[in-house]
């Protein structure tokens, strides 16, 4: 029974002076204490943020559509749960959202910036147009002027992204965000050093600590063609600083210890599996660690007419974090897959392929998800698809880590902000892999990063194989593609397989003790 509405603003009022006062336990309980007795905006919408702010996108969107059912909804509503949706994969939903928002702020530029952002990649045209309407609400917007230049920079059109750029970079002083964005196109234009000097005279102003880490990682990069390591590794290194990431090995050994122990040969021969439905798209899941050239592979499968590359999806993750609930365990997982039946794995199969159908053309017959992450739920993949194909992209572990560190992933991957911790993650990581190919009869291809860049012809003739492809020449001009890239690699998929990556850790090997303590130490206990 509802509590009549004085006891219910009072206790609304407790659970929203409890976030305030960052008793976030507290607060939660009694916000989730609340929903199940009222179906309240407000606390929906708190719920909600409250767990967005957390990471629990998934969570948060199933709250905010609660929110924006209770009505009548606000353009707030409408636009947290499309960050909410968004973050956790969904981007059609999250599209959905915004235009909604704007419907009701039709002015609002973040509004328009961020359904110009979930456009980018998908449909590059509206991606356009709406941040050229942000341009037009606020001329010379610098975040809007950055995206405009993304969008032309992720399809490989360096000089239509510099003509975007080009106002800006005349403006003194120089937005240090803008000069980091030039940087980024640099290369192909052949103005590194143009670029170098508008980054460390721009710098030289006051900035908040997420400009600074931007500038330094685009020049440590920049140093780093210019084979000025000494210069680079500083510059990385400050960045890295700038992170002000904190990360502890220990959550993710608890992580993969009850993956492990779960997840064990006998749990998989008594387990369900979802069934096979027809008209299924195949879908080929590409995993490992970040850098370790889950972007050169899925642009060589892409370049096949019926493959459709989805970039990183987040939506496997998503069913993850779903499951407690769709299961009625509170444990959370990988426990609760106990509890897992051959309907619920049917519905989430469904969900997951329906996703990908609406993201991917409809003559596409194989999907790529491209989500390095995915590694960590490999055993929940042979439960949904036990028929897919899994490409494990393998690197030298230290080139890996060192490009790790020299990357500013902005969102997630806490361990590559410290090169120990990333040491540490690493053979977490072979562990757990080394776990799934005891155990898993799912068919696991690893594609050796060093032997495709070696012998890309014969690499990529064994890697379509397995995937059921025919051969083709164009796979080797990867290149060439030209559909949006909007990872880490966007720049270096725009250039034929090159071979300067490999061993490339040798010209930093004095800085690297870090990380080779962090290789060495084995794996981290949970309970450590």
């Amino acid at each position: 029974m509802a509590d009549d509405t004085g006891t219910l603003r009072l206790r609304k009022k407790r659970a929203f002076d409890l976030l305030g006062s960052k008793h976030f336990a507290e607060a939660e309980a009694e916000l989730v204490a609340l929903s199940a007795q009222v179906d309240d905006r407000d606390v929906w919408r708190q719920l909600g943020r409250f767990r967005l702010e957390q990471g629990r996108h998934s969570e948060a969107a199933a709250c905010l559509r609660r929110a924006v059912g209770a009505g009548p909804a606000t353009a707030e509503d409408h636009y947290l749960l499309g960050l909410a949706t968004q973050s956790s994969g969904n981007r059609a939903e999250a599209i959905g959202c915004y235009r909604q928002a704007l419907r009701l702020a039709p002015d609002n530029i973040e509004l328009t910036m961020r359904l110009a952002s979930a456009y980018t990649g998908l449909d590059d045209d509206k991606a356009v147009f709406f941040f050229g309407k942000a341009l037009e609400l606020q001329p010379g917007h610098p975040l809007a002027t950055i995206g405009l230049a993304s969008v032309h920079a992720y399809k490989g059109d360096a000089a239509a992204a510099y003509e975007v750029l080009a106002p800006s970079l005349r403006r003194k002083p120089v937005d240090l965000r803008v000069a980091a964005a030039f940087a980024d196109i640099c290369r192909p234009l052949q103005r590194c050093r143009e670029a170098m000097e508008l980054l460390e005279g721009a710098l030289a102003g006051e900035h908040d600590d997420a400009s600074r880490r931007r500038a330094h990682f685009a020049l440590g990069k920049l140093y780093d063609r210019q084979a000025e390591y000494s210069r680079a590794f500083d510059h990385f290194a400050k960045a890295n600083l700038l992170a002000h990431r904190r990360y502890s090995p220990a959550q993710d050994a608890a992580l993969f210890e009850g993956m492990i122990s779960c997840m064990d040969a006998a749990f998989f021969a008594r387990a369900p599996r979802a069934r096979q439905h027809g008209g299924w798209k195949r879908p080929v899941f590409i995993v490992g660690m970040p850098r370790s050239g889950t972007t050169l592979v899925e642009q060589i499968l892409a370049a096949d007419a019926s493959v459709h590359g989805a970039g990183e999806l987040g939506e496997l993750g998503a069913l993850v974090a779903s499951l407690p609930a769709e299961v009625g365990d509170a444990l959370g997982y990988p426990s609760c897959l106990s509890r897992l039946d051959e309907q619920v794995l049917d519905r989430l199969a469904e969900r997951y392929v329906s996703h990908v159908s609406d993201i991917s053309p409809a003559a596409a017959a194989m999907v790529v998800d491209k989500m390095p992450d995915n590694f960590r739920f490999l055993g929940f993949v042979e439960l949904l698809f036990p028929g897919a194909r899994v490409v494990h992209c393998k690197r030298d572990p230290i080139d890996t880590c060192l490009s790790c560190y020299f990357q500013d992933f902005e969102g997630g991957h806490a361990y590559s902000y410290d090169l120990r911790s990333l040491g540490i993650y690493y053979r977490m990581y072979e562990r757990l892999m080394a776990h799934w190919k005891s155990v898993l009869g799912l068919a696991i291809m690893d594609v050796q990063y060093e032997e495709l860049v070696e012998e890309p012809e014969r690499t990529s003739r064994s890697l379509l194989e397995f995937c059921g492809l025919e051969w083709s020449p164009e796979c080797l001009r990867q290149f060439d593609n030209r559909r949006s890239v909007m990872t880490a690699s966007f720049d270096q998929v725009r250039q034929p397989i090159y071979r300067h990556s490999v061993g490339r850790w040798r010209n930093y090997e004095e800085y690297l003790q870090p990380l080779r303590e962090g290789l060495a130490q084995g794996v981290v206990r949970a309970d450590r």
